[in-house]
């Protein structure tokens, strides 16, 4: 029977509740049709049928809640949306169709799902898809469960963001070999908002290239629940397929593809450090020979100052216990086997104040030999200004002025501005016990006084 616009009518028994047309070998044609007395109507399925012919929409089923026209081959003349009149779909399935480039345009450009806010669950599988709009079922605010496997696509199809409620996404069997940075990020915010929102990934082969580092690794460490990706094809860059196993094998790679890289890094940064270090440490170490080296290449007629431009050849810094030392012995050697002329306070200061006529002394005097014996360094009052004068006397003209005799033992209490100034081959270290100088600390004492 038809109405008046020439739809057909047709009646079903009250109580039907599932409809099926199944293995059909020759044509089914759909007109426009209005079913009656399908208020309980919940399911039609049209599979595994041979031709659909769809040329109108099916009107009448507005409680249908599945519809399923996988494994057929469906041709649409219509322009209309043949789910249109189904408000409380929850399930579309159309699978394996054997048109599907044709039904899967359609599908698209028309957004057969637009309207069907009750919808839950939508199964594509098997149509070659390689692509899908990515907002394609943000209308679909009840959309949970989204089944594309056996599909062509290289990435996540849709945007989680427009689909919230979605808990299962199926992209078993396609040809996704790494996920974009900004897609790792919209699964793991999306998870947290749905904990149990998981991916089916299996069936895909994995790139296993270095290139891929942070992809094998968040499959590892996402909250994402992913289907089992130890047991995930992957492909490394020799071309060879194995398994991607554990966290640890991904750290493996990782290691292969960066180690090396990251050792050369850490070793170059390591070095630049360690010259860094040493080069600060030899410019305040040798500073003054640095400036006497810059003074000589750039200033015309510049000339080390000797012995002849100060009033004393060797200024002696000692504690006054220490004077029986000085006199019989370093005195001794100074001026009578070398024949320099020194300055000893406790002989030569004059009526005055002492620390103005020790920092004159010391301004006065070509070398200076400082003492450093335990009754100098811990007890006498003057061993600060001693060494402090000392230790500012070097310049660019008179860069290796200081020599220090170290007691032994004493090395400790030896300040470090006053080490700063002398190089280890101006340290003669002495004997407490010694009442003469050896034959090294002699010969030490004339190779200084004749650079």
């Amino acid at each position: 029977m038809r109405n008046r616009r020439g739809a057909m009518i047709v009646s079903f028994p009250k109580t039907l509740k599932v409809f099926v047309i199944a293995l059909l070998s020759s044509q089914l044609e759909i007109p426009s049709i209005t079913f009656k007395n399908c208020d309980n109507l919940r399911e039609v399925r049209l599979v595994d049928i041979t031709y659909v012919l769809m040329t109108g929409s099916i009107k009448g089923c507005e409680n249908l809640c599945l519809f399923d026209i996988s494994r057929s081959f469906v041709r649409i003349e219509t322009k209309q949306n043949p789910v249109r009149h189904f408000p409380n779909l929850s399930v579309l399935k159309m699978n394996s169709l054997q048109n599907a480039h044709d039904v899967m345009n359609k599908f698209t450009q028309n957004r057969w799902t637009e309207n069907l806010s009750f919808l839950q669950e939508v199964q594509l599988s098997n149509n070659v898809l390689r692509s899908l709009p990515s907002d394609l079922f943000k209308n679909n605010i009840n959309l949970k469960r989204l089944r594309l496997s056996g599909n062509r696509f290289s990435s996540v199809p849709v945007q989680v963001t427009t689909t919230a409620a979605l808990e299962h996404l199926d992209l078993m069997d396609n040809s996704i070999v790494s996920l974009d940075t900004r897609t790792m990020r919209s699964l793991d915010e999306h998870v947290l908002t749905v904990p149990t929102f998981s991916v089916v990934l299996q069936g895909n082969t994995i790139n296993c290239a270095c290139s891929e580092i942070t992809f094998l690794v968040w499959l590892h460490t996402t909250l994402v629940n992913l289907d089992d990706p130890e047991q995930y094809r992957c492909i490394n860059d020799r071309g060879v397929v194995t398994k991607l196993g554990n966290l640890q094998s991904a750290k493996a790679i990782w290691r292969r593809c960066v180690g090396r890289e990251a050792l050369l890094t850490s070793l170059f940064l390591a070095a630049c450090i360690t010259i860094g270090f040493l080069s600060v440490y030899l410019v305040r170490r040798f500073k003054t020979a640095l400036q006497v080296f810059i003074l000589r290449m750039v200033t015309p007629g510049f000339r080390m100052k000797g012995p002849r431009d100060y009033g004393n050849d060797v200024f002696i810094g000692y504690a006054d216990d220490d004077f029986r030392f000085v006199r019989y012995v370093l005195r001794r050697h100074l001026e009578e086997e070398l024949g320099v002329s020194t300055y000893i306070h406790q002989r030569d200061n004059r009526g005055g104040y002492f620390d103005d006529q020790i920092v004159d002394a010391v301004g006065d005097s070509w070398r200076l030999i400082l003492l450093l014996s335990d009754n100098f360094l811990r007890h006498y009052s003057k061993a600060h200004l001693t060494m402090k004068l000392c230790a500012a006397a070097p310049s660019p003209v008179n860069p290796e002025s200081v020599m220090v005799l170290l007691e032994e033992g004493q090395g400790r209490h030896v300040p470090d501005y006053l080490m700063a100034v002398v190089d280890e081959d101006r340290v003669v270290r002495l004997d407490p016990q010694a009442q003469r100088l050896t034959y090294e600390q002699k010969q030490k004492i004339r190779h200084w006084l004749s650079e």
